[in-house]
């Protein structure tokens, strides 16, 4: 049975039976009934799952994902898609394609044509958030992208405290700190502090001359890793998700290193580096 079928199902199931499930399922086979029992949500919302593809939250799916869709349009249409998106993801892309802004069109003329958008941008099988099973991670789903950017950067500067125990140059150490803000120079502290388990290639600074983008970019490349690492073994849709809340760049990479089965003995040691990193940055923003 597909995973959206057995949503359905279950969803059916929650809205017009009076019963228990499993009295209901006792004709499927033992795998598929389980499946339906277990894997899905306690939704009774038949018209949401009826119309999945508007519950794909557009304006969380980054604009660079839209761009080579919108231009497989005439173009004389172009214009027309783009002004059916919010205003955030419309503005960004015009100024890519150096067109002007127009005004959003009406409400149905609006709906008409985000669902052209997206027959074309074909992820009708990509099931909404609130349809997947919960997980420990779920919270990345609640980030905006530049949270996940956050995120990704902290997650990074575990590999930096990994690094900086074989660095015993002064003058290198206080080069990286010179790079780093006073928030990422705490977390780093406590980073310094817990075990390591992602037994990975060493960053290696030998050759790093002091430059902060140079830096920025190695660290950021290996937060990316941890999160990707973190992610393994979650279902494709979440990740799906994820994904395209970053820039096309990021998530081809994201997409790249995530593992469709958790690796054994890092993804849970990963998944609380996620969270406790979290909650770091939930503190200080509040402070």
């Amino acid at each position: 049975m597909q995973l959206k079928s057995a949503m359905m199902l279950r969803t059916l199931i929650n809205r017009y039976h009076q019963g228990t499930p499993e009295s209901l399922l006792g004709g499927l086979p033992e795998e598929e009934s389980r499946a339906v029992l277990e894997k899905f949500n306690t939704s009774s919302d038949v018209t949401a799952v009826m119309s999945l593809m508007n519950d794909l939250a557009v304006e969380k799916v980054h604009y660079s994902w839209l761009l080579p869709t919108i231009e497989t349009f005439s173009r004389q249409m172009q214009p027309l898609l783009i002004s059916a998106l919010p205003e955030s993801q419309s503005q960004a892309i015009c100024k890519l394609m150096e067109k002007p802004n127009r005004p959003p069109p009406s409400p149905p003329v609006k709906k008409f044509l985000l669902g052209l958008l997206y027959r074309k941008f074909n992820h009708r099988s990509i099931l909404p958030l609130s349809f997947l099973p919960e997980s420990n991670l779920s919270i990345l789903a609640t980030l905006s992208k530049v949270q996940l950017i956050e995120l990704i950067d902290f997650l990074g500067l575990f590999d930096l405290a990994q690094e900086i125990k074989h660095i015993v140059e002064k003058v290198k150490l206080n080069a990286i700190y010179a790079c780093l803000s006073a928030k990422k120079q705490n977390y780093l502290r406590v980073c310094l502090h817990q075990k390591e388990k992602l037994k990975g290639e060493r960053l290696d600074l030998s050759s790093w001359r002091g430059n902060r983008w140079q830096l920025e970019r190695l660290l950021h490349r290996r937060g990316i890793l941890r999160l990707s690492c973190a992610l393994a073994g979650q279902p494709r849709d979440f990740v799906w998700h994820i994904i395209h809340r970053l820039d096309v760049g990021r998530g081809h990479l994201l997409g790249k290193y995530f593992s469709s089965k958790e690796i054994q003995g890092i993804t849970p040691f990963l998944i609380q580096q996620c969270l406790n990193t979290l909650n770091y940055l939930k503190k200080t923003s509040q402070q």
